[in-house]
């Protein structure tokens, strides 16, 4: 007997509550609206998406330009930062080749001065052997 009553408490309370939303009270609007809404208010609502939506594409194309001029921008940078660094790398290699010219004549050189030296003290050693 209790459980009918909360039940029957608990639709009173239902239907009050749904009463009062949807029963407009002088120039306003109900708080909530059935599912059958205006076809006005859907075309208006209509218009609003429509106008987002061209709003949209047209923000889109804004902002693919914005972002190609950004990439072209970034292109030019980087292709700068690149023959600069080109050119480093040219510098370098040159001097690194200068540097490996200059050791292999003085390796050369050295060797020369000692193969002509290790000669001498050969000569030198075989003629004294010769003649003691």
């Amino acid at each position: 007997m209790r459980k009918i009553l909360r039940l029957i408490c608990l639709a009173a309370i239902l239907c009050v509550a749904y009463l009062a939303l949807t029963t407009p009270r002088g120039e306003a609007e109900p708080a909530m609206q059935t599912i059958d809404t205006d076809t006005e208010d859907d075309a208006k609502a209509d218009d609003v998406k429509d106008s987002a939506r061209t709003l949209g594409q047209d923000a889109v194309g804004r902002a693919d330009e914005v972002i190609g001029e950004a990439v072209t921008r970034a292109d030019e940078a980087i292709e700068d930062v690149v023959k600069q660094a080109d050119e480093v790398i040219d510098n370098a290699v040159e001097q690194a080749d200068q540097a490996l010219t200059d050791a292999v004549e003085s390796a050369a050189e050295g060797a020369k001065q000692g193969f002509i030296g290790s000669l001498k003290e050969s000569a030198d050693e075989f003629w004294e052997k010769l003649f003691p």
